[in-house]
């Protein structure tokens, strides 16, 4: 038996699919992600086809049936398309990094809306704001991780609870978190930060005005990627980022 659910989703992948048919991955505000097919997609007439594109916001319509992997849909409305991320390439790049973890670290029909909104809220910011890309892109990245229950601190070392000086270089244990000067003597595997990321991450945790450069906040994004192909082994990196 078929349910028809009607929601809100950001278009993450397609593929073509036999003749005419497109197989569309979708992140949905209620339902999570989930795969679904459009027959005849890929003909010059058909508008849902067109509307299912990558990095579009729409609203589907879908026969969900439990037993089946691949849902069948059956509507597709455009709701923003964001047309300046898609026109530039460096705006489309970071863009394009913020989709990905949501493409191969979420997991299927799991719902989070706020994830959903967290999402779209910086798709908003990229396509139509002034504010640095890498810094949007640092923020989502931060805010990912949270939802995924890996909060980053930054305030005291993980393993002995001392306070940390935000005046100096320390190091990151990806299986416990942020080391005191003492303690990553002891540790294995550190990934040094510097004190100037050290400050911009502080800043975005307690949502503070910073100072930075292009380089630092490289850096940072560097550190996010590292963080999630060390929690999660099936994540390869940004390849979107890498490879432009």
């Amino acid at each position: 038996m078929s349910e028809i659910i009607k929601t809100r989703a950001l278009v993450l992948s397609k593929l073509n699919y036999g003749e005419t048919s497109k197989i569309v991955a979708f992140y949905t505000e209620d339902n999570g992600k989930f795969t679904g097919i459009i027959k005849g997609a890929r003909s010059p007439k058909s508008k849902i086809g067109k509307a299912a594109d990558v990095l579009n916001l729409v609203e589907i319509q879908y026969y969900q049936k439990e037993n089946r992997e691949i849902q069948l849909v059956s509507g597709v409305e455009i709701l923003n398309y964001f047309p300046k991320i898609k026109s530039d390439l460096d705006k489309l790049k970071y863009a394009s990094t913020i989709i990905e973890p949501l493409i191969y670290l979420t997991v299927e029909h799991e719902v989070n809306e706020k994830l959903f909104r967290g999402v779209i809220k910086i798709l908003e910011l990229m396509n139509d704001s002034a504010d640095d890309l890498k810094v949007l892109a640092i923020k989502f990245l931060n805010f990912f991780i949270k939802e995924l229950g890996f909060e980053l601190k930054f305030d005291s070392c993980s393993l002995c609870g001392t306070e940390i000086n935000q005046n100096e270089d320390l190091a990151y244990d990806f299986s416990h978190g942020l080391l005191c000067p003492d303690c990553s003597h002891n540790s294995k595997g550190n990934y040094f930060i510097q004190k100037e990321l050290l400050k911009i991450l502080y800043c975005i945790k307690h949502r503070k005005s910073f100072k930075y450069n292009d380089s630092d906040l490289i850096k940072l994004i560097k550190f996010f990627e590292r963080f999630l192909m060390f929690q999660f082994s099936e994540f390869k990196g940004f390849r979107t980022l890498n490879m432009i």
